[in-house]
């Protein structure tokens, strides 16, 4: 019988454990820019809304060996936190790196935090929540509905200690069941084939001595990219993949000739009543330099297909996750990190039309992003991440935001921006800079 409560998944507990000091902690974001001030009720409603709903959560660890954490309702009131001061046009990126550094901890029911601040040029909102609690897709659907007043259930309440341990007794067993049917099903099974490494980078530049992660927006008209994509044979979609996977070649990131692998997320949230935090599958496109050279966007929209279709029909992890899910902290902290893409390109898609308007005026421009908070170059270079890159459209707007994981190549921001400037401009494309 498997269990009633809400208990974390692999991404959940893996997520939760950056908590705990196995690396450093993943936040996503949300920022609204609005053309004048916000409405301090609709800011404190939403707030309330917020905590009304599954995002509203907290870790309730188990105290029986090989069940999984479960999550519950948070303890906490919500808190909204409001600034005086105004933020100048060039500090904007500075505000928003500071309010995705509140502290946001599940373990304590902190998984999100709402904040507001005047700007020269109107105000700006933040909602921050760990990632832990709330992937892009969970973190959008909990704005949606707060923005509507419909927050959805909060994890199930936690029953009487009786039936709690017999709940966490239940979800061991079915754990261990299914560590059981996967060595069953291992017995005789050929190894899976390799994909072909990237060509070794030679004289690699030497890490930075003072370095933070740079992160750059910026906000182009929503008619003017469509005229650009469909010109070349494409989607918003297929542009953002090129635009952000020639930057990520024209970086320096990968060699001469190679292709540029990116990492597409997919979601797998089932409906808008799913209050699983983390349901984000990762398909890996292949995008060769003849292609981004010629910006053929057919190809690149070709490339993805395949790359979703890959994924559908993917096997299972050759380990189990449950398996890496029972393990202590010190062993998961130890184990080598799984390999990753030189860019991760995630398309938010179209922001709800009732959450743009949330705060009072309709916000000109939103922007989704993530932060590993703490992280320095040496872990962050370790990682051997490259451009983290995300898409929202709001409207006539539609921004494109950068996070530059490559701390021997890309030191600043302002590196940073003139990558994204040269680029934006091959595609003949103006843009606000945040």
């Amino acid at each position: 019988m498997a269990s009633r409560l809400d208990r974390l998944e692999f991404a959940d507990d893996m997520f939760l454990r950056l908590h705990r000091g196995a690396g450093s902690p993943a936040v996503n974001q949300f920022v609204w820019r609005l053309p004048g001030a916000y409405d301090p009720r609709s800011l404190h409603a939403f707030g309330e809304a917020l905590s009304r709903g599954a995002l509203h959560r907290r870790v309730a660890r188990t105290p029986v060996p090989l069940a999984r954490d479960r999550w519950a309702p948070a303890a906490v009131p919500a808190v909204v936190r409001v600034q005086r001061e105004a933020v100048p046009v060039d500090g904007v990126i500075d505000w928003m790196e500071a309010q995705a550094a509140l502290d946001v901890d599940p373990h304590r029911g902190t998984a999100w935090a709402l904040s507001a601040a005047p700007a020269d040029d109107g105000s700006i909102v933040s909602l921050t929540a760990t990632h832990a609690a709330a992937d892009g897709a969970a973190l959008l659907e909990a704005i949606r509905r707060a923005a509507a007043g419909d927050a959805p259930a909060p994890p199930a309440p936690l029953p009487p200690i009786g039936a709690l341990m017999a709940d966490d007794v239940r979800d061991a067993a079915a754990q261990v069941r299914a560590i059981a049917q996967w060595a069953r099903s291992r017995r005789g099974a050929a190894p899976e084939p390799a994909r072909a490494a990237l060509t070794p980078l030679t004289d690699e530049p030497p890490l930075p001595a003072e370095w933070r992660v740079p992160i750059a927006v910026a906000e182009i008209a929503t008619a003017d990219a469509e005229a650009v994509a469909a010109a070349r044979g494409g989607t918003l979609n297929s542009w953002f993949v090129a635009l952000t996977a020639r930057i990520s070649a024209a970086s320096g990131r990968v060699a001469p000739g190679d292709h540029v692998p990116v990492a597409l997320p997919v979601s797998t949230r089932r409906d808008r009543d799913d209050r699983r935090a983390n349901t984000t599958d990762i398909a890996r496109a292949d995008i060769d330099p003849e292609t981004l050279a010629a910006r053929d966007l057919g190809r690149v929209r070709a490339l993805c297909k395949q790359a979703y279709v890959e994924l559908a029909a993917a096997p299972p992890p050759p380990v189990p996750l449950a398996a890496l899910q029972m393990l202590p902290d010190a062993v998961v902290k130890r184990l080598p990190q799984p390999p990753t893409a030189t860019l991760l390109a995630s398309n938010v898609g179209l922001f709800p039309d009732v959450a743009r308007s949330a705060f009072g005026p309709e916000a000109t421009a939103i922007t989704g992003l993530a932060h590993q908070i703490g992280a320095n170059a040496e872990a962050i270079d370790a990682a051997g991440a490259g451009i983290y890159a995300w898409t929202t459209q709001s409207g006539p707007r539609l921004t494109v935001t950068l996070a530059a994981c490559d701390p021997r190549r890309i030191t600043d921001r302002t590196a940073l921006h003139r990558l994204l400037q040269d680029e934006l401009a091959a595609w003949d494309l103006t843009a606000r800079l945040w």
